[in-house]
């Protein structure tokens, strides 16, 4: 972001940009004078990065701590300094996304709830409270937070709001191995110059790690960059495991239209006008195998997820939203949902929890890509019941927003998104209410 990377085509402009340094520069000042001398974490890979995607997720970032920085409570400021300063520095990318997504989903919530109560059932004292993140974000102690991520305040009451990953460990062991041998046909076939390929691999979701050994082995290495096209096929136990490559198409970017990429192509390259790109290796993956593998490991999960939030929330009688991200791409969105339906909320085990949502991230920044979203499903069997205001809240019909200790709500429209970084990807919420089929004393949260 330093460099001036070209925006053409994507959803923001050069001034979009600017404003983004601007909180970046913020940010620093505030929370981490000198960072940009020394800048350190995952953040500061993406500043080195300096292309057109990862410019793009910097601006996306900047207007969500643009929102909060303006949609907390007076007591939240320390905990929302310690999340600064550890946004800043984090080099895991397991804590790094989940605080991103942590991020995310409060600015997409703000403009149609605030202010927001970070970490509302911490004690009040400034020390306790980043002692407590801290060691949350560390690990140190080994236990779940007390306390919820925020919590929003509605006319009826108080609603407790967790923001949390869902991952399947087989389905992470899987990815670090392909991405294994990802990298090992990176350096095999991405070094050679003239050589563009757009590969494709197929594995079980058990497989022997000497597998990727063989895949990488040179005889295949040549086939690959001799041949434009080709297919290669490995027995794995009763399973098959496939590599496929094909021309990885470059186009100018002046000219470029990702309508004209054909749909079977995964990657492709971008080139300023009369430049040359030397080489280019494009890869995407794909477990195989029975569909109800995956369908029987995320119900495992889930399980066990809510098992922790629920030892997290216990003692508490305040509505519980429960928002979850797939903690990988191959995991289905709608398997989430129907798992809620068909064996979360039928259990009285879990009448605790009030709602759930799904949040989607941005993927892409393309013009016409669709932008993040949030998806809910109420509890019909939950205790405390949602109530028709936070169900009003969820399905996008109502705004509150507490003025001076004052909850003021009002009718939300769809409207074109509020202007924050101009057209901010999240700059609005537009929440959509899935239904699976007490009013509260109101509460002050400060």
């Amino acid at each position: 972001m330093s460099s001036a990377p070209s925006l053409s085509g994507t959803i923001y402009t050069d001034n979009d940009l600017q404003k983004a340094r601007e909180v970046w520069a913020d940010v620093e000042r505030r929370y981490m004078p000198g960072w940009f001398t020394k800048p350190t974490g995952l953040v500061a890979k993406l500043f080195q990065a300096d292309t057109q995607y990862v410019a793009c997720l910097l601006i996306d970032i900047a207007a969500a701590l643009y929102i909060l920085s303006r949609n907390y409570t007076e007591k939240s400021k320390p905990v929302f300094e310690a999340k600064m300063k550890f946004l800043l520095t984090v080099a895991d990318e397991k804590m790094f996304d989940e605080l991103l997504t942590e991020i995310f989903v409060a600015a997409n919530l703000a403009p149609a709830v605030s202010p927001m109560a970070f970490e509302p059932y911490v004690p009040r004292d400034r020390k306790g409270r980043i002692i407590r993140f801290l060691r949350n974000i560390m690990k140190t102690n080994g236990q779940q937070p007390p306390s919820p991520d925020y919590a929003i305040l509605l006319p009826d009451g108080v609603v407790a709001v967790e923001v949390t990953m869902l991952y399947i460990e087989q389905l992470e062991k899987w990815q670090r191995r392909v991405n294994a041998i990802r990298d090992l046909l990176s350096k095999k076939i991405g070094a050679e110059e003239g050589i563009y390929r757009d590969v494709d691999l197929e594995l079980p979701l058990d497989f022997d790690p000497k597998l990727g050994n063989q895949l990488c082995e040179r005889r295949i290495t040549n086939d690959v960059m001799r041949r434009e096209r080709g297919e290669v096929q490995l027995s794995v136990g009763q399973d098959i495991a496939r590599l496929r490559w094909r021309p990885m198409p470059i186009y100018e970017r002046s000219t470029f239209d990702v309508r004209d990429v054909p749909a079977e192509v995964n990657s492709w390259i971008i080139t300023a006008p009369r430049a040359a790109a030397k080489n280019g290796f494009g890869f995407k993956s794909r477990p195989t195998g029975n569909p109800q593998q995956i369908a029987k490991l995320m119900f495992r999960s889930l399980k066990n997820t809510l098992e922790r939030k629920r030892d997290q929330f216990r003692g508490k009688n305040d509505r519980y939203v429960l928002v979850l991200k797939l903690g990988h791409h191959r995991m289905p969105s709608g398997l989430l949902h129907d798992l809620f339906r068909s064996r979360i909320w039928p259990n009285s085990a879990y009448d605790w929890l009030t709602c759930f949502g799904e949040f989607q991230p941005r993927r892409h920044y393309m013009k016409g890509s669709p932008g993040s979203s949030l998806t809910f499903q109420i509890n019909p069997n939950g205790s405390p019941s949602a109530g028709p205001l936070l169900t009003a809240l969820l399905d996008s019909k109502k705004m509150f927003h507490t003025d001076k200790g004052i909850i003021k709500a009002s009718l939300r429209h769809e409207p074109a998104s509020q202007a924050v970084l101009h057209h901010s990807p999240v700059s609005g919420f537009r929440g959509k209410l899935f239904r699976a089929s007490s009013m509260f004393p109101s509460r002050t949260i400060t």
